[in-house]
């Protein structure tokens, strides 16, 4: 392929300067005094200084100036955003002293190929689009100190040479080709340099604090990344690798197209991310201590293994993208945000870990099917112990969850199978169901939830063997129809322990109903059955409103050879003349046998 005829300009501009220039230009300029043209090119123009006809505005000067000509600008603050549109050299006389302050939006913009840029501060308050953009190509971008707080660079151009920067609270966004980043701070609390559909890079002999490397899910390849360090110690990069071992004392470890990688032992803290595997396959993350970090693990990959590691501390624990992972034996504990995140990923398992005090414990967000949440331990995570949105046919069995928000909070979830769980003293739902269908929740312990034990959104789903109790409503259904709740113990909730709103088609059978304020309460709900339940104790057994329903062979708290009569209000008749009733024709002489495990 033949050269872009800037590409030597650029290098030698870059080389020279970097290595030689910076140290010249100051000396030359101290007295204000206009240094010599015949460093760059003929023509020069100038900004602040004493000099006669010099710009008090350096966009003025850009404007004026023709390609490859120099723009020097003397020490001192200058307000407003700067475009560079033309080839030309924009040096500032001292970086630490010639400040380019914007207010709005960027305040650096390169827009034209063959572009100098060097010396200087540049700042932005207002922090609302990119401090830095340089969109274009071939350009020298080198020896400034970046400080725009919670913003970012951007770099979408090719063949840049990005050099030797100081870039405080903020971060590169790379999404370029063939560039060279190397000799720069970066500073920053979160990302260093994010990678998004970046190929073919060289990231050289950076240094990072406080923040690292950090690779989207889109496509990046044939990146070089070498001798970079992450708060004094080596960033750990491997492309493209297979059956090693990563011992040792990294500051930060990323894997990229690797299979049957071993990271362990290590304690990573305060970057970006601990340990990253991007497109990554059959490896090993085991015996870790990831802490202070923003994601202590984010993993794109199949068929790897997370296992016995501590990650504590983080923004994020794991970050889940890809089918076949085992997460296991992990300690997971006070990471501001989600403990574990899974997005577009089937199969995984995620096993016997201890989830605590974080803010979601384990959320599966849209694109998650067929994973496995099993023996895990979920204390006291700030929202629900487990979340799903938008997935279907996960399993959740044989976790122990408690002093959460809710319990387990499932939206838009078709399909799943709730089993042998123990949900416990949650702030608000044992189990919250939110337009969720088919799904089946069976043989869980629901007790002492502060709301409800189960609240249920959605049609077709079963509810069975369950026990539920001390909760504030045992099971409460809302606006659905056609579930099954058959063969649940639910006893000692203080409100009821089946309350329907709105809900049609329902089957109720068999169910344990004792010792609650209503044992079941129907509001605007009909053509529900209620077939051959124990009601024992209640306050009320039953109660209505506005609604008739089917009550067949249930057994009322002793043997009855009339009809039981079940009272409740319909606001269409007369109450005092036709009280509103309705009638279990055949009620059961005897209790079924129905364990009553309360």
């Amino acid at each position: 392929m033949k050269a872009h005829p800037l590409t030597g300009k650029c290098l030698a501009v870059g080389i020279i300067l970097l290595f030689i220039g910076v140290s010249i230009i100051p000396t030359l300029a101290q007295s204000g005094k206009e240094p010599s043209q015949s460093t760059f090119s003929e023509n020069w123009w100038y900004v602040g200084g004493s000099g006669p006809g010099n710009y008090t505005d350096i966009q003025d000067a850009i404007d004026n100036a023709s390609d490859g000509d120099t723009v020097f600008v003397f020490n001192g603050t200058y307000v407003g955003y700067v475009i560079l549109n033309k080839p030309i050299n924009l040096i500032g006389e001292d970086k630490n002293t010639t400040v380019i302050a914007g207010f709005f939006a960027y305040t650096i913009s390169i827009v034209s190929d063959g572009v100098t840029m060097s010396g200087f501060t540049i700042q932005n308050s207002g922090r609302l689009g990119e401090g830095v953009r340089i969109d274009s190509s071939y350009n020298s971008f080198y020896n400034n100190i970046i400080e725009i707080p919670n913003d970012r660079i951007r770099l979408s151009g090719d063949n840049n040479l990005f050099a030797g920067n100081t870039i405080l609270d903020s971060y590169l966004f790379l999404s370029g080709d063939r560039n060279i980043i190397s000799g720069n701070t970066i500073s920053n609390i979160y990302y260093g340099i994010y990678f998004i559909d970046a190929s073919d890079n060289i990231i050289s002999n950076n240094s990072f604090f406080g923040s690292g490397l950090f690779i989207s899910d889109d496509t990046v390849w044939n990146n070089s990344v070498t001798n970079n360090t992450v708060n004094g110690k080596p960033l750990v990069y491997v492309d493209d690798k297979s059956d090693m071992v990563l011992n040792g004392d990294a500051g930060q470890i990323v894997l990229v197209n690797c299979t049957n990688i071993t990271v362990q032992n290590q304690e990573i803290s305060n970057t970006t991310v601990g340990i990253q595997l991007w497109g990554s396959s059959s490896c090993v993350i085991s015996g870790n201590t990831l802490a202070g970090n923003h994601y202590g693990i984010s993993l794109y990959g199949w068929n790897n293994t997370i296992d016995d590691n501590t990650i504590t501390d983080n923004y994020y624990g794991i970050s889940l993208t890809g089918d076949r992972n085992t997460i296991s034996e992990n300690i997971i504990s006070e990471n501001q945000g989600n403990g574990l995140y899974l997005a577009y990923s089937d199969h995984n398992s995620i096993i016997k870990n201890t989830i605590t005090n974080n803010s979601y414990s384990i959320l599966l967000d849209y694109g998650c099917d067929f994973n496995n949440l099993i023996d895990n331990t979920i204390i006291n995570n700030s929202h629900a112990g487990i979340g799903l949105s938008g997935d279907s046919a996960t399993i959740i069995s044989g976790n122990t969850i408690s002093d959460n928000a809710d319990g387990i909070d499932i939206s838009y979830s078709d399909r799943n199978t709730i089993i042998n769980n123990t949900i416990t003293q949650n702030k608000g739902n044992g189990i919250n169901l939110v337009d969720s269908d088919f799904n089946i929740i069976i043989n869980n312990d629901i007790i002492h939830n502060n709301q409800g034990g189960i609240h249920l959104s959605g049609d077709n789903n079963t509810i069975a063997a369950n026990t539920i109790t001390h909760d504030y409503c045992g099971i409460y259904v809302l606006r659905h129809q056609f579930n099954t709740i058959t063969d649940n113990d639910i006893a000692w909730n203080n409100g009821s322990g089946l309350f329907l709103n709105r809900s049609i088609g329902n089957t109720l059978s068999g169910n344990s109903i004792s010792k609650n304020g209503h044992g079941i309460y129907f509001v605007t709900s009909t053509n529900n059955t209620v077939l051959n339940n124990n009601f024992l104790r209640n306050n009320r057994h039953a109660f209505f409103e506005n609604c008739t329903n089917v009550w067949i062979h249930n057994y009322w708290g002793r043997p009855r050879v009339l009809p039981k009569l079940i009272f409740g209000t319909r606001s269409t008749q007369n109450n005092r003349l036709f009280p509103p009733m309705d009638v279990d024709w055949h009620p059961a002489l005897k209790p079924y046998d129905i364990p009553d495990k309360s």
